[in-house]
Parts: structure tokens; sequence; C-alpha cells
């Protein structure tokens, strides 16, 4: 119902909240790679890209869904 109920022990605490509405879209900094393998990028369907710049949108890479400006 919009409750947080806590029991905690004795000390000090901080408590704050966020208005934000999570999307389950976390932003990705660095694109996944495994050993000295360059980042491989498919497309929903499964096709394999030619390139990163050729990933735009919501493509596959390390086995995750992201999105590509």
């Amino acid at each position: 119902d919009g409750y947080a109920i806590y029991e905690v022990g004795s000390g000090s605490y901080l408590f704050s909240i966020s208005t934000e509405i999570p999307d389950g879209i976390k932003e990705v900094t660095s694109l996944p790679q495994k050993g000295s393998e360059v980042a491989r990028f498919y497309s929903l369907s499964g096709m394999l890209l030619p390139d990163e710049s050729a990933a735009k949108g919501i493509v596959i890479t390390g086995g995750k869904k992201i999105i590509m400006k």
C-alpha cells in the first residue's frame, strides 16, 4: 500500500526516498567484453550486426538487451 516498515537496532540512520518511477532500464556506461574479444551485437531477431555503428535501438550483447543511441 505504499508503506515500508523497518525494525532497526540502536544507532544513527538516514533514510531517503526517490519519487522516480523505476522503469527497469539501467544505463550502460561501458560495453560488455569477454577477455580480449570485441563485443558482438545482435538484433532482436538474432542477426549478427556487422559492427557497433550498426547497433541502434534495442540490441543484444553479452547476453543482455541494451539500448544503443
